[in-house]
C-alpha cells in the first residue's frame, strides 16, 4: 500500500476519487428543475465520513504526513451543493474531528516537535482580525461572528502549524498536486455543462456552477493552478511535455468558458508572464526539452486559431448563437457602474467609515444587510477586508501578503517564480473579486504555503 502512497500518481488517484464523489452528488440534480434529490445529502454525508476516516487511518498508520495532503486539498471541491456557515453539513464536523484526532495521535506516536513556519505571523494576525471583526457593533450577529470565525481561523492556523512541523515534500510532488487540482476543476465544469438541460444556454448565460462555487470561484482557483502545468511541461520530456501542456491549455480554456472578465484579464497578464518564463526556462534546460514544448504550444495556438476561424465563418445556428453570446458577455462592461461594483464599493466604504477599527464583521451581511438582503461580498479582497475587519484587517492582510511574497522573492528560484505567478494571477483578479475568505481558496493557499516551507532545498537558484 505504501508503494501507492509514495507514487507520484497518488494525488491523481485521490483526485479521481474526489471527482467520483462530487459527480455522484451532482447527478442528483434534475436537469430541468435543478432541484436535488434527497439522496444528495445522504451521499455527501457518507463521502465526508469516508474521507475523514481515511485521513485518520493514514495519520495513525504512517509517519509521512503528505499522504493526507491531497485529501485535505481536494475536499473543499467535493461539495456538489452550496452551503454557508449557517448550513454547514454535519458530516463535515465528523470528518474534521477524525482528522484532528488522527493528527493528535500522529504527534504522540511519532514524537513530533511543533514549530511555527515563516508565514505564521501574517496568518495568525488574519485569524485574530477575523475574530475581532465587528466586535464594536454590538449587533445580534456578534456571537455567531466570534464562534464561526474562531473555528475557521483557529482551524486553518492549527493545520498550518501542524503540517509545517511534520511535512517534507519535493516541489515536483507539490506541482503534481496543484496540477491535478486544475484537472479536477476542468472535469467538474465539463460534467456540469454536460448535465445541463440545455448545455448551450448553460454556457451562453454564464450559468456555470459546480455546487461549491460558481464561475468566478472556479476561475480564481484555476488562475493559481495553470502555471504548474507549464512548470511540469518544461521540466518533463517526451510525450509528457505534450500532456502537461494540454492540462494547462484545458485550464486556460475553462477560465475563458467561465466568462469571468476579471479572471480573463488576469489570465492575459499572468499567461504572458508564464509563457515568457517557460520559454526561457525550457531553452536553459540541460536537455533539449524546448523542442517538444514549442511543438505543443504551436499546436494549441493553431487549434485556438482554427476554433476562432470556425466561429467567425460558421453557418451553424448554434455556433453563431454561442459566438454572439460569448462576445456579448465578454464585452458587456459598464464603465459607469464598473458592472455593478461601484454601488457595492460605496456601500462597503460607508460601512467602513462607521466601523473603521474593527469593521462590520465577516458574518454581519448574513443578518443585517439592507443593501442586498443577502450576503454581501465586497467584490475586492482589499475592500472586503476593509468592510468586514476594518483597519485591523487591512494591517493583518498587508503583513500576510508581505510575508507571502517576500518568502518567494528574497531567495528566488524557478519553482518559487511559478508559484508566485499563480499567486499574482489570482491576486490580480482578487482586486475586483474576493479571493481570500473563500474557504476553498484558503485551504489551497494554506497547503501550498505549508509545502513550500520544505521545498527550498529541492530547488535551484536562477540568480
Amino acid at each position: 500500500m505504501e508503494k501507492v502512497l509514495k507514487s507520484k500518481y497518488y494525488p491523481l488517484i485521490v483526485m479521481a476519487i474526489m471527482f467520483f464523489f462530487w459527480l455522484i452528488c451532482y447527478l442528483q440534480y434534475d436537469k430541468q428543475t435543478r432541484i436535488a434529490s434527497d439522496y444528495l445529502i445522504t451521499f455527501e454525508s457518507i463521502e465526508l465520513t469516508i474521507i475523514g476516516l481515511i485521513c485518520a487511518y493514514l495519520l495513525v498508520r504512517y509517519q509521512d504526513l503528505f499522504y493526507v495532503v491531497p485529501w485535505i486539498t481536494y475536499t473543499p471541491f467535493v461539495f456538489a451543493r452550496p452551503f454557508t456557515s449557517q448550513t454547514i453539513p454535519y458530516a463535515l464536523f465528523i470528518a474534521g474531528g477524525a482528522l484532528f484526532i488522527g493528527l493528535i495521535i500522529h504527534i504522540i506516536r511519532f514524537k513530533i516537535k511543533l514549530t511555527i513556519g515563516s508565514h505564521f505571523a501574517g496568518l495568525a494576525l488574519l485569524a485574530v482580525a477575523l475574530v475581532l471583526g465587528g466586535i464594536n457593533t454590538g449587533a445580534g450577529f456578534l456571537k455567531t461572528q466570534i464562534m464561526f470565525s474562531l473555528i475557521a481561523g483557529a482551524g486553518l492556523l492549527a493545520i498550518y502549524v501542524l503540517f509545517v512541523s511534520m511535512l517534507d515534500v519535493k516541489f515536483r510532488t507539490l506541482a503534481h498536486l496543484i496540477n491535478y487540482l486544475g484537472i479536477l476543476l476542468c472535469l467538474e465544469v465539463v460534467a456540469s455543462i454536460n448535465h445541463a438541460a440545455d448545455p448551450l444556454d448553460f454556457l451562453i448565460y454564464k450559468n456555470i456552477g459546480v455546487g461549491w462555487g460558481i464561475s468566478n470561484n472556479i476561475s480564481i482557483i484555476l488562475l493559481m493552478t495553470f502555471p504548474m502545468s507549464a512548470y511540469l511541461a518544461v521540466k518533463s520530456k517526451g510525450a509528457k511535455v505534450a500532456l502537461y501542456s494540454f492540462t494547462g491549455y484545458a485550464q486556460i480554456v475553462t477560465i475563458i468558458l467561465t466568462y469571468s472578465r476579471g479572471a480573463i484579464a488576469a489570465l492575459i497578464i499572468g499567461g504572458a508572464a508564464v509563457a515568457i518564463i517557460s520559454i526561457i526556462m525550457s531553452i536553459k534546460e540541460d536537455r533539449p526539452t524546448y523542442i517538444p514544448y514549442f511543438i505543443s504550444i504551436a499546436f494549441f495556438l493553431m487549434l485556438t486559431v482554427l476554433v476562432v476561424f470556425l466561429f467567425i465563418n460558421t453557418k451553424d445556428d448554434n455556433l453563431i448563437r454561442y459566438a454572439r453570446g460569448f462576445k456579448d458577455n465578454i464585452t458587456s462592461i459598464n464603465l459607469t457602474t464598473f458592472n455593478g461594483r461601484n454601488p457595492i464599493y460605496i456601500h462597503c466604504i460607508e460601512e467602513f467609515k462607521t466601523n473603521p477599527i474593527f469593521g462590520k464583521g465577516l458574518y454581519a451581511p448574513f443578518f443585517d444587510n439592507e443593501f442586498t438582503g443577502g450576503y454581501q461580498w465586497g467584490h475586492s479582497t482589499v475592500i472586503h477586508t476593509m468592510y468586514t475587519m476594518g483597519l485591523i484587517g487591512l494591517v493583518a492582510l498587508a503583513i500576510h501578503m508581505a510575508q507571502k511574497y517576500l518568502n518567494l522573492f528574497l531567495k528566488p528560484n524557478i519553482e518559487k517564480v511559478f508559484i508566485a505567478l499563480g499567486f499574482l494571477a489570482s491576486g490580480l483578479y482578487g482586486l475586483v473579486d474576493v479571493s481570500y475568505y473563500f474557504i476553498n481558496y484558503m485551504v489551497v493557499l494554506i497547503m501550498i504555503l505549508v509545502c513550500l516551507e520544505k521545498t527550498i532545498k529541492e530547488s535551484f537558484d536562477i540568480i
